[in-house]
């Protein structure tokens, strides 16, 4: 292939990912702008992003508790994606038993919602094709 035509290509999908990164950014822009407390007080409202970056933060701050509360609320009212992957963490920490006492039966317990959830969307998802 011409150098050309395939830096030109590269030029293009480096355009591209940059454009997505941008948009993902701008989606999130409240979340990243957020102090902590907004965070917690968007979380406590059911805002699974709140969750999501709220317990994300206090996760890796290694606040594990606090992360735990936080996937549990975005977990009992999960309506998005991140609500998903806070149903997914929280079970996660169950099983590991990471900076919270290790519950086996909460683990499966997420693990079997999520699964029902992401059926039940996959399932949605296909009847709309």
């Amino acid at each position: 292939m011409n150098r050309k035509l395939v830096n030109f290509i590269f030029i293009l999908l480096l355009a591209s990912a940059v454009g997505l990164l941008a948009h993902a950014n701008s989606k999130y822009k409240k979340y990243m702008e957020q102090s902590l407390g907004g965070l917690l007080l968007m979380c406590v409202k059911g805002d699974d992003n709140g969750c999501f970056f709220y317990a994300g933060i206090q996760a890796n701050e290694g606040n594990l508790k606090e992360a735990r509360d936080a996937y549990l609320i975005a977990a009992q009212n999960a309506k998005n994606r991140s609500g998903f992957v806070c149903i997914f963490q929280l079970a996660r920490l169950y099983q590991s038993g990471q900076g919270i006492e290790q519950d086996l039966a909460q683990a499966y317990r997420w693990f079997a919602v999520l699964s029902r959830l992401m059926s039940q969307q996959d399932l949605q998802t296909a009847s709309k094709n």
